[in-house]
C-alpha cells in the first residue's frame, strides 16, 4: 500500500465517516503504482487495524460503498489502467503506459497524504496542457492563457491574442480595467466552437485550470465581468472549470451550481468518447512522466 491519508479517515461506529473519495484514490493508487492487486479483504484489515473500524462487518459495508464508486470510475473514466471483480483491483499495465491518469490521481493523492508539491507553477502547467488536449481531442479549438515563467506575455498582448483568435474587438477603455499586477486575469485556456463564418455568436468558454489543493478558491475565476470590459464579445462567454479530483455526486451538483459553467473533473478529464484512444501529445506523455516519477517515490515512501 502507498502512505496512508492524512485527510478524509474517522473512527466510525454508527455512521461511515470515512471520505468515500479519499480510501477510493488511496485503493486505486496502491493498486496502480506500488502493488499487482489490492485485495477487498485487505482493505477491510487495513481499516479495522488503524482502528478506524471496530466492527468487521460494518467495515464491509463501507467497502461495499467503496467498490461501487470504484466500479462506476471505472466505467466513466475509461480507466483501462486497472481491473476490479469482486473481491480486489489489480492493475492492468505499468502506471507509465497512463500518464494522464496517473498524474490526476497523484494529484489527488499528494492532496490526502500530504505530499502536496512545493512549487505549483510546473505542475499547473502540465495540468493545464493536459486540460487542453482533452477539450481539443472533443472536437473544440483552444488558447492557452495562464502565465507561466516560461510563456510571459503581459496582460496587453493577451488581450491582443485573444481578440484575434475569437475574432471580437478590444473593449474601448481596457486600461481602467487592467492593473499592472495582473498577469492573465484569472483566465488559464480559452476553449470555444466556432462555425466557418468566423461571425461569432458561437460557444465560448473561460477555463480555471486548478490542480492544487487551495482549487476551492479558485471557482469564481476567472471573473467574466471584467473580461466582459477588456474584449467586445458579441455573445458573453461561460465560464469552465477543470480539476483532477473525482467529485461525488452532491459535491459535483452543488460546485457546478458555483462555476455556473462546464465542470470538468478527473472522470471527465480523461473518460473520452469511444473511438478516441490517442489523445494526449507524445511531448506531454513524456513531460508527466518525468514529473511523476521522482514524486512517486516519495508517495510510497
Amino acid at each position: 500500500m502507498i502512505c496512508t491519508p492524512v485527510k478524509g479517515l474517522k473512527y466510525s461506529v454508527e455512521k461511515h465517516n470515512c471520505r468515500i473519495d479519499v480510501i477510493a484514490d488511496w485503493i486505486e493508487g496502491s493498486a496502480l503504482f506500488e502493488s499487482n492487486r489490492v485485495s477487498r479483504s485487505g482493505v477491510i484489515d487495513f481499516l479495522m487495524s488503524e482502528q478506524l473500524y471496530r466492527n468487521e462487518d460494518f467495515a464491509e459495508e463501507f467497502v461495499s460503498i467503496v467498490w461501487k464508486e470504484l466500479k462506476y470510475r471505472l466505467k466513466y473514466g475509461k480507466i483501462n489502467a486497472l481491473s476490479l471483480d469482486s473481491k480486489g483491483v489489480e492493475r492492468n499495465d505499468s502506471w507509465e503506459m497512463f500518464p494522464a491518469y496517473s498524474f490526476c490521481l497523484t494529484l489527488s493523492l499528494n492532496d490526502w497524504c500530504s505530499r502536496a508539491e512545493s512549487s505549483y507553477v510546473v505542475q499547473g502547467d502540465l495540468f493545464e496542457r493536459l486540460t487542453e488536449c482533452s477539450l481539443r481531442a472533443r472536437g473544440w479549438r483552444s488558447l492557452r492563457t495562464g502565465w507561466v515563467p516560461t510563456r510571459k506575455v503581459k496582460l496587453f498582448d493577451l488581450i491582443q491574442q485573444i481578440s484575434s483568435h475569437l475574432n471580437q474587438p478590444i473593449g474601448n477603455q481596457i486600461t481602467q480595467w487592467v492593473s499592472s499586477s495582473n498577469k492573465d486575469a484569472g483566465l488559464d485556456l480559452i476553449c470555444d466552437l466556432p462555425f466557418l463564418d468566423s461571425r461569432g455568436g458561437h460557444p465560448i468558454y473561460f477555463f480555471q485550470c486548478a490542480s492544487g489543493v487551495h482549487w476551492n478558491e479558485k471557482v469564481a475565476t476567472p471573473n467574466l465581468q471584467i473580461w466582459e470590459k477588456l474584449i467586445d464579445f458579441s455573445n458573453s462567454p461561460v465560464r469552465g472549470f477543470s480539476l483532477p479530483y473525482v467529485l461525488n455526486p452532491h459535491d459535483f451538483r452543488s460546485l457546478s451550481n458555483r462555476v455556473n459553467g462546464i465542470l470538468v473533473d478527473r472522470l471527465r478529464l480523461i473518460g473520452l468518447p469511444d473511438g478516441i484512444d490517442e489523445w494526449v501529445d507524445n511531448d506531454l506523455q513524456s513531460d508527466l512522466i518525468r514529473w511523476l516519477s521522482p514524486r512517486l517515490d516519495v508517495l510510497m515512501s
